[in-house]
């Protein structure tokens, strides 16, 4: 019996069309050569047009280089303005919003940058029937895999090896589950503005990170006998160049590292390519560092690393013996990739803590026709929310397990430390102001009818109280719950971790454990082990689930 044919969605990223000039025909070449079968449609994402610019031409573009038309395999082609604030990770982001629900008609998805023929591309002539039967609807991502001689820390992970981002097949329930690609947006955490140290001091990046991020920028060699096809100055202009190629490096490897997270295998395309030529049905758990060596082409030989050489401050290693997260950015990743799994488009969601909307704005993208609320105390953010939001119910308010009036501890220059009450801070100089606050309790505000399916939990100490008073609604929704909590924060309010893990246990019947545990399908914790966390550390923000 004949397989029907793959069908494909390529998103195709430019800046301008002189810049790698016939980069799209040529690709549409490879696809008519090696994959003639394909149905294939193509997004083409233009970060030099405005977002929101959409067209979709009646026939393809002439060709430039060949006698073939455009996307000849290909039933429809547009072109949209893209999102150059994150580069091509933020123009990816682009087109998942454009095609939308769209995306599960397709089969796999290809990200192509405009760059994908430079430096090493033996790798795309094995992108093959074969490869593409062989991946479609496993949990894999199927590229060029780099690597650096030395492991990296990065965000509170421990990695050494990348997806190559230039050309990429994925299926698109695992592009998906990210919940977007870009993992770095904001630059301010990461570069201090100077030339003769790029990187902030406190950036969540290992030194040994930051010197292959600067040699390989710089033009130099980064020991593997391959430097950049262009070179940069940190003079001048030049500074900003580099910190946007900087970030863009750093989306790079954190799309892999996510999709790692997120239970998805990187998989190097010429170690598939071989396996299957070999006869062998490919092993997916295969180690990244196997992959490399056991390519028919192009072998390379690496060392792992058991730890991290010449990295700023080792990770903290869990009983399971993997790196564990340290920093509110992995969190807020891991949040992500966890609403991504859950929500699906009319979820309802609540953001308790929403502060200036960071995780409002995916909850909203992954379910966009729930009935979201958030809520903030602060009336200045508040304002925010509710300018930034409209669809969204903005309660200016603090939560826990009585409604009310109450002081509310404003801390000045640090306002996501703020609270009903005071915590141990990470700043030596809180300057703190007392204000009245209008408190809510879930119980009473949330309407029988709405069905919550996550709750996102960050108030600095009073997670305990504001749970307490949502028990009504948790016990008849399930939600799944997102929470911080430790001796730190709620441990200020009198609360124990035996407490924490009775009432959501013993109570509510629910687990819980870590957001990376969870995504990986790993067991919970146990009393004794979210005790020592909440008292010890590493980890502050769990996830409960029934």
């Amino acid at each position: 019996m004949n397989r029907p044919p793959l069908r494909v969605l390529t998103i195709f990223l430019r800046t301008g069309t002189d810049a790698y000039a016939g980069a799209e025909s040529r690709l549409a070449d490879l696809f008519a050569r090696q994959m003639p079968d394909v149905q294939r449609d193509v997004v083409v994402v233009d970060n030099l047009l405005p977002p929101g610019v959409s067209s979709q031409p009646a026939s393809p573009p002439a060709r430039q280089t060949s006698s073939l038309p455009v996307a000849e395999s290909s039933s429809a082609r547009e072109v949209i303005g893209g999102d150059n604030s994150a580069s091509e990770f933020s123009a990816i982001d682009a087109a998942l919003a454009h095609v939308g629900v769209r995306i599960w008609h397709y089969d796999l998805v290809n990200i192509v940058t405009a760059a994908f023929e430079q430096l090493y591309v033996a790798y795309l002539e094995r992108f093959t029937p074969a490869v593409l039967n062989a991946i479609a609807g496993q949990r894999v991502c199927v590229a060029h895999i780099d690597c650096y001689n030395e492991p990296i820390r990065v965000l509170g992970h421990h990695s050494q090896h990348w997806a190559r981002t230039s050309f990429v097949m994925l299926p698109p329930a695992e592009l998906m589950a990210l919940g977007g690609v870009v993992s770095v947006r904001d630059r301010a955490p990461w570069f201090s503005g100077r030339s003769d140290a790029p990187f902030t001091e406190d950036a969540p990046l290992s030194e040994t990170y930051r010197r292959y991020i600067l040699d390989w920028l710089l033009g130099e060699d980064i020991g593997q006998g391959v430097r950049w096809h262009k070179t940069l100055s940190l003079d001048g202009d030049g500074l900003a160049v580099f910190e946007r190629k900087a970030q863009a490096i750093l989306n790079e490897h954190l799309f892999g590292v996510r999709l790692r997270t997120a239970g998805c295998r990187v998989i190097d395309v010429t170690w598939l390519s071989s396996e299957l030529a070999r006869g062998v049905t490919p092993d997916w758990s295969t180690p990244w560092y196997q992959q490399l060596a056991n390519r028919d082409r192009d072998a390379h030989a690496i060392d792992p690393g058991s730890a991290p050489a010449r990295v700023a401050a080792a990770p903290v290693v869990a009983a399971d013996g993997q790196p564990e997260h340290d920093t509110n950015a992995a969190y807020d990743i891991e949040t992500v990739e966890v609403m991504a799994r859950l929500l699906r488009a009319d979820s309802i969601c609540l953001d308790i803590g929403a502060h200036e909307g960071s995780v409002l704005t995916d909850m909203i993208r992954l379910a966009p026709h729930g009935r979201h609320h958030a809520f903030e105390p602060l009336p200045h953010l508040a304002a925010r929310l509710r300018e930034s939001f409209p669809g969204v119910h903005i309660h200016q308010a603090a939560v826990s397990d009585a409604p009310g009036q109450a002081q509310y501890v404003y801390v000045e220059n640090a306002p996501a430390y703020s609270g009903l009450r005071e915590r141990e801070y990470d700043r030596a100089d809180p300057r703190k102001t007392l204000i009245d606050v209008e408190v809510v309790q879930i119980d009473k505000l949330i309407p029988a009818d709405e069905s919550i399916a996550f709750i996102k939990l960050d108030i600095e100490g009073g997670e305990y109280h504001a749970l307490k008073g949502a028990s009504e609604t948790i016990r008849r929704c399930q939600p799944v719950i997102v929470f911080e909590a430790s001796v730190r924060s709620t441990g200020q309010y009198g609360v124990t971790p035996e407490q924490m893990f009775g009432m959501l246990a013993g109570d509510f019947g629910y687990n819980v454990s870590t957001m990376r545990r969870w995504l990986r399908g790993q067991p919970p914790f146990d009393e004794a082990t979210f005790a020592r966390n909440w008292h010890q550390g590493p980890e502050y923000y769990f996830i409960a689930y029934p």
